[in-house]
């Protein structure tokens, strides 16, 4: 008979790190769950101004507007997987907006993977549970735009730069693909690059890398195969489009006088602000923020040259950026700030529990969890995400749609102004309608008035009578005097 071999006794440190290892996956798969339960709740709401103009202009018309680049509304590569989606499972409003949720959902494991590079192997709880309830978030992964992904490639970024500082191990053509695939989201993706480069600069200087090598083997690769990627990308739309006018100077991103810039900085960071913590109790902002600061120590103590400059290097490289553009974007262009200030916050609770027993930091842990999931039913509840205004929401979609799909006829014209035109043509167009959409009222056709407060439409003219009036959403109606009707259109 063979020889029987003996096996080795498990070590205590062995079933500690399994337990960890347990843990840590039990955790994240809780996770998981809850942030794909939560954003499912919210994926079938009203459809906002963003999504509705991306849907129309792009999806709808594609192929051939697929690529077309008028604003910055069409994140193209996020409009790409759209079309893809819904050719295959119609154009509901949970199907248009599948892609930004499947990023959004993925965030959780990306910021669970990057809080363990950064602090340790029993990091990422609280990163990850933050990660799966936070309001902000979960209303960009239930908003058919590209924001999520840019959250998704920035956290990519991060992780493959910490592994690259520690052991060299990722080639820079990943670096470059990511970044690449970020840009033809959305341009908005340079404030993240600027951070992220200016981070793996320092952190090679740090390694006393040589400034040639720095430059030559680092940063200019990364550069230049990111540009070229970028390019590429982009090739279908400077076709349609007949250059990058369009790409890089429109009137969203031209540059303020310094005066007016400067100016509006205090009235931005209030913006943003406001939008980020939305929701969010005081206690747990405050709790957040001192963590924050705790990670920021924590990383600056480290010895680990790629985690120690980690948060100074990504402010100075996103604020050098933002000084030098003097342009003001969209609050939500720095969604991606968010994961990032969730993993650093782990950091420093990982640091205030270490001299914790590991069975009392896993209750915590489950504790958070339970809290988490609680909060997330209260957003449910009271349907939080649904009533954001951010890219444009028409208060009461539900009956307002329901008045004007039980009254328009063939030929009739339904005036809105911005936001809400882009929704009315989207459901209107769904419904199968045989009406046209317009910012203006065409007085020898039928018009249905759709207004917020009236919106600067003279309502005491001849002709334009009250139909419906709702939460801050009214109805006009004005009747040509070749075809009257009664105010309220029971002859149709």
């Amino acid at each position: 008979m063979p020889e029987a071999i003996p096996l080795e006794a498990e070590s205590p440190g062995d079933a500690s790190k399994r337990k960890v290892v347990d843990f840590g996956t039990a955790l994240l798969a809780a996770a998981l769950l809850l942030a794909a339960g939560t954003r499912a709740a919210f994926m079938s709401q009203p459809m906002r101004f963003d999504e509705a103009t991306t849907y129309n202009h792009y999806v709808a018309r594609a192929p051939e507007k697929l690529f077309h680049y008028t604003a910055p509304n069409n994140h193209v590569f996020h409009t790409l997987l759209v079309w893809l989606v819904t050719n295959g499972l119609g154009d509901a409003p949970w199907v248009i907006r599948l892609p930004a949720f499947a990023f959004g959902v993925a965030c959780v494991p990306l910021v669970f993977i990057l809080s363990r590079s950064l602090g340790g192997s029993s990091a990422g709880g609280l990163a990850a549970i933050a990660t799966a309830v936070y309001p902000f978030l979960i209303g960009f992964s239930t908003n058919a735009r590209g924001y999520t992904m840019i959250c998704c490639c920035t956290l990519g970024l991060a992780i493959l730069i910490d592994r690259q500082l520690k052991k060299g191990s990722h080639p820079l053509k990943w670096l470059a693909v990511l970044s690449a695939l970020g840009m033809w989201v959305n341009p908005a993706m340079l404030y993240p690059l600027a951070g992220l480069g200016v981070w793996y600069a320092v952190g090679l200087i740090c390694q006393r890398e040589p400034p040639a090598k720095l430059l030559l083997e680092h940063l200019l690769p990364w550069c230049l195969l990111t540009a070229s990627g970028t390019l590429v990308l982009y090739t279908p739309t400077l076709m349609y489009e007949g250059g990058w006018h369009d790409l890089v100077d429109n009137r969203y991103v031209q540059p303020f006088a310094p005066s007016v810039f400067f100016a509006e900085l205090d009235d931005h960071a209030y913006d943003v602000g406001r939008r980020f913590i939305r929701d969010l109790p005081l206690p747990v902002v405050m709790v957040l923020g001192g963590l924050f600061c705790c990670g920021t120590l924590r990383l600056s103590l480290n010895r680990d040259s790629s985690g120690s400059c980690f948060v100074p290097a990504m402010l100075c490289g996103v604020c050098a950026l933002f000084s030098a553009k003097q342009s003001i974007p969209f609050a939500r262009n720095w969604i991606f700030l968010i994961p990032l200030i969730l993993v650093v916050a782990d950091v420093g609770f990982g640091w205030l529990t270490a001299w914790m027993p590991r069975r009392v930091v896993h209750v915590l842990t489950v504790l958070l969890l339970v809290g988490a999931a609680f909060y997330a039913n209260d957003l449910v509840r009271r349907n939080a995400i649904a009533e954001y205004y951010d890219t444009g929401r028409l208060p009461r979609t539900e009956e307002v749609l329901e008045y004007l799909q039980s009254h328009l006829r063939s030929g009739d014209v339904v005036v809105a102004q911005v936001p809400h035109d882009e929704q009315l043509a989207y459901y209107l167009a769904r419904a199968g309608l045989d009406v046209s959409v317009s910012r203006t009222i065409r007085p020898r056709q039928r018009c249905f008035v759709v207004t917020r407060d009236q919106q600067g439409y003279d309502t005491n003219v001849a002709g334009l009578r009250q139909v419906l009036a709702v939460e801050r959403t009214s109805i006009f109606v004005n009747f040509p005097a070749s075809t009257e009707a009664d105010a309220d259109g029971d002859n149709d």
